[in-house]
C-alpha cells in the first residue's frame, strides 16, 4: 500500500512538473520551433522554457540540473521561476544570467549546480543573443548542411558554482533556413546495449543531412537516438529545443 501511494504521488508530481514546461512551441511569424523532453525517471532535472520579452523578443532557455529524481526536479521548479524573473527584470541577457547565478550560490543547494544556455531571439533583426553557463554550445545548422558550434568563447561556469561571475553574451545572425539546436547531455551520453555513447559526432552527422524544416530535424534527432539506444534503459534526462528562420 505504501508503494502504491508513492507511485500515485510520483504520478501527481510528474503532472505538476510538466506544468512548469511550455504546453506548446511558440507561434512566431517567420520562425519554426521544436522541443522534446523526456526524463529518465518519473521526475527529471532538465528544463526548457520560452519567455516573451519586451520589443518583441523571445528568450529560449535550456538547462540541466545536476543529479536526477526528486531533488533535481525540485531545483528545476525553482529554476523555472527564478529564470523568468531575472529575464524580465535585467537589461541584458548576460546580466540576467549573472543575477540568476547569485540565486543558486547559496549553501542551501548542497553543492548542486545548473548548466544553462540562454538564446534571446530578436525576430525583427533576425539575431540571436547567446549566453552560456557551463553548457554544451548550441549547434548552428546552415541550409547547406554545414554545422558549427556557437558561443564557445563566451562559456562560463555553471550556475551555483561560484559567486560574482560576470557572464558574457555573443550575437549570431540567422539567415533564411538557418536553425539553432540546443540540447542536454542526455542526447550525446545516450548509451546502447554495447555501453557506447551516442556522441556529438553522430548528432552533428544527423544535422548535416537533408532536413524539411525545424520540426523534421528535431524529430530526426530523437528518432536516431532511440534507434541507437535500442532496448537499453534510458540513463539520463533528454531535452532538445530547436528553432529556425523560415524566410
Amino acid at each position: 500500500m505504501q508503494q502504491a501511494s508513492l507511485r500515485r504521488e510520483l504520478a501527481v508530481a510528474y503532472r505538476v512538473q510538466q506544468g512548469f514546461l511550455p504546453a506548446a512551441p511558440p507561434d512566431l511569424d517567420g520562425y519554426e520551433f521544436f522541443d522534446f523532453y523526456e526524463p529518465a525517471k518519473e521526475l527529471g532535472g532538465d528544463y526548457f522554457d520560452y519567455v516573451p520579452l519586451p520589443r518583441g523578443r523571445l528568450a529560449i532557455v535550456l538547462g540541466d540540473v545536476s543529479g536526477k529524481g526528486i531533488s533535481a526536479a525540485l531545483l528545476m521548479a525553482k529554476l523555472s521561476a527564478e529564470a523568468r524573473y531575472c529575464l524580465v527584470s535585467e537589461p541584458t541577457p548576460a546580466a540576467a544570467i549573472s543575477r540568476l547565478n547569485e540565486t543558486f550560490c547559496g549553501n542551501r543547494w548542497e553543492d548542486r549546480f545548473v548548466t544553462m544556455i540562454l538564446a534571446v531571439l530578436d525576430p525583427a533583426k533576425h539575431e540571436v543573443c547567446i549566453v552560456n553557463a557551463g553548457h554544451m554550445p548550441p549547434l548552428l545548422r546552415h541550409p547547406s548542411g554545414e554545422v558549427e558550434a556557437t558561443g564557445e568563447s563566451i562559456g562560463r561556469l555553471p550556475l551555483g558554482v561560484a559567486s560574482g561571475i560576470e557572464y558574457e553574451q555573443a550575437t549570431v545572425s540567422l539567415a533564411p533556413g538557418d536553425m539553432l539546436i540546443m540540447y542536454t547531455d542526455g542526447i550525446p551520453d545516450a548509451m546502447n546495449v554495447a555501453q557506447k555513447f551516442y556522441g556529438t559526432e553522430r548528432l552533428e552527422a544527423q544535422l548535416r543531412g537533408p532536413a524539411n524544416g525545424v520540426k523534421d530535424m528535431g524529430q530526426r534527432i530523437i528518432d536516431d537516438v532511440r534507434r541507437y539506444v535500442g532496448s537499453q534503459a534510458q540513463g539520463d534526462d533528454m531535452c532538445v529545443t530547436c528553432f529556425g528562420r523560415l524566410r
